[in-house]
């Protein structure tokens, strides 16, 4: 089984992508939970270093779950809204400090994993909760910069396509 990870900056179709990407094989998936929950509780923004790694947690438990969902109904694909890495890179930028637990959790995810990379060239969609207009080629590059480094396959998604055919 693999695991497609959809990274990015804030606003760069993520969230499309995967929906459109399941539909299309026929994959689960499961969304990023964060902006639901900003949703129900706006009062909350700016969030907190502490209510982010709180998120991180109640967001690992998603995906562990949809996981095993996944493995348990023999899919070959799971696609995932987000990644461990978009956590450590928007920790990072927002409050300037190193939190290695979703470096450790992406190293210790048991299956397969692909990252499809989308780059932040769609138009910004203002939904109240985005806060990086005007950084979001700075966040990209170190999303980049951070996928160069690792040993993963990764795909680059540029105006909502990707650099190569998927075939689950």
């Amino acid at each position: 089984m693999k695991t497609i990870f959809v990274s990015g900056p804030e606003s760069s179709g993520k969230t499309s992508l995967v929906k459109w990407a399941a539909a299309e094989f026929g994959c689960p998936y499961k969304l990023e939970n964060a902006r639901h929950f900003f949703e129900w509780h706006p009062e909350k923004l700016p969030a907190s270093a502490n209510l982010i790694r709180h998120l991180f947690a109640m967001q690992m438990r998603i995906w562990k779950n949809a996981l095993n969902e996944a493995q348990k109904n023999k899919a070959e694909v799971l696609l995932l809204d987000s990644c461990p890495i978009n956590f450590y890179i928007w920790h990072a930028w927002y409050f300037d400090e190193t939190w290695t637990q979703p470096l450790e959790a992406l190293q210790d995810w048991p299956t397969e994993v692909q990252v499809w990379l989308c780059k932040p060239d769609l138009p910004w969609i203002d939904d109240g909760q985005r806060r990086n207009e005007k950084d979001r080629l700075a966040l990209f590059e170190k999303f980049k910069l951070h996928w160069a480094s690792t040993g993963h396959s990764v795909r680059l998604v540029e105006g909502g396509k990707i650099s190569m055919p998927f075939v689950p």
